[in-house]
């Protein structure tokens, strides 16, 4: 089968959610998919050569655009080269589909619904963007992959398609690079690199409202009040609609401001904090969830959306409205190191159950099924 996708995350510097998800799925798609061949279309120079492995069956190719971000480069230059190079399925990670009639069939991934679910949480443009294209997305392509039941359910409801179209991929974790780091050094270095104190509270994500981060500041600084003494890092980019939260965060006392981490020192952040705080209004899935319980961090998160989904019981769950909630969990977490314990080892048992060659392997399946007309199997 001759796979084309949009690669254009591949050309991104930046590490969010969605760049993880596809840098890490198509590398390993094209580690267990041999019998494939991968064209992987960009508009500007690949940054993943260090991700996706290099082989004969994988066919970089860039085709520049004006506006390589805008979703015209998939239709005015990557389905007139499809058309050359008859590609047998065609795979969109990022919520698009094309508008040209015809062509391979058309595969899609859906994240979430968080610009309809908190449409005062996204930049009007950002909003009324992601609300066109993802309505097309989802009638147009002939299967939907979606990375959380909870995602799929909010599909099913808005968009009132087949329950057959739409299909659960979970994501994974990269269990070399997030993993109990044993070398003092390493994680010394980072110490002394960051700044950072000897027990502290993490939170890792972008500065957005949607992420919560207000709350947690407020609850976090009930925890304080109450004696609870770990200062809260904060490792994360300044995404959009941020100005609030950094100037909450400039005005809580413990509260340290890292700015972006890059992927290959959060490892080693995950393993110093003596707990992970992350209480978002809503995630399609919640990667760093994940990726803090296989360093061996307890986590606190909140009980909605795909969060308990993910977490099962190896994190304090919370309702993240509830600030008092939300502080008694950190208090709780603060003060009892048997507790601390228990959760390390549950979050560890539960983060190997979720891998990337399992949603690559998965998502080939899909992909074939989408190719032979079959719709998929809804998860």
């Amino acid at each position: 089968m001759r796979i084309a996708v949009d690669a254009r995350c591949a050309a991104d510097q930046g590490r969010t959610g969605t760049h993880t998800y596809v840098l890490n799925l198509l590398a390993h798609m094209v580690r267990l998919g041999k019998e494939h061949d991968y064209q992987f279309y960009t508009a500007y120079p690949p940054k993943a050569d260090d991700i996706i492995p290099s082989t004969p069956r994988v066919k970089w190719e860039i085709l520049p655009f004006t506006f390589g971000r805008n979703r015209l480069w998939l239709d005015l230059r990557l389905m007139p080269q499809l058309l050359l190079d008859k590609a047998d399925i065609l795979f969109l990670p990022n919520h698009l589909a094309p508008f040209w009639p015809g062509g391979p069939p058309v595969v899609t991934t859906i994240f979430d619904l968080a610009f309809l679910k908190f449409p005062n949480y996204f930049p009007r443009r950002s909003r009324q963007t992601l609300k066109r294209n993802t309505q097309h997305a989802v009638h147009r392509a002939s299967l939907v992959l979606t990375i959380s039941e909870a995602t799929r359910q909010d599909i099913l409801a808005t968009y009132g398609v087949s329950p057959e179209k739409v299909a659960v991929t979970h994501c994974g974790v990269d269990t070399v690079r997030f993993r109990p780091l044993i070398d003092p050094g390493a994680i010394e270095e980072v110490r002394r690199r960051y700044r950072l104190p000897n027990n502290f509270f993490l939170y890792v994500g972008a500065l957005q409202p949607r992420k919560n981060l207000l709350g947690l500041l407020e609850a976090y600084t009930l925890a304080r009040r109450a004696g609870c003494s770990w200062p809260l890092v904060i490792a994360g980019p300044r995404a959009w609609l941020w100005e609030e939260t950094m100037r909450k965060i400039q005005e809580t006392e413990g509260a340290i401001y890292l700015d972006y981490v890059p992927a290959d020192d959060l490892p080693a952040i995950y393993a110093l904090a003596g707990a992970f705080l992350y209480v978002p209004f809503y995630e399609g899935f919640g990667l760093p969830v994940l990726e803090a319980m296989a360093c061996g961090t307890p986590v606190i998160t909140s009980n909605v959306s795909a969060l308990p989904e993910v977490a099962g019981d190896a994190a304090l769950l919370v309702d993240p409205y509830d600030i008092p909630a939300v502080a008694r969990a950190i208090w709780d977490v603060h003060g009892d190191p048997v507790l601390r314990q228990r959760m390390r080892e549950k979050g560890l048992s539960r983060s190997r159950e979720f891998s990337w060659e399992n949603t690559a392997r998965e998502t080939l399946r899909l992909l074939e099924a989408a190719r032979g007309g079959n719709k998929g199997e809804g998860a």
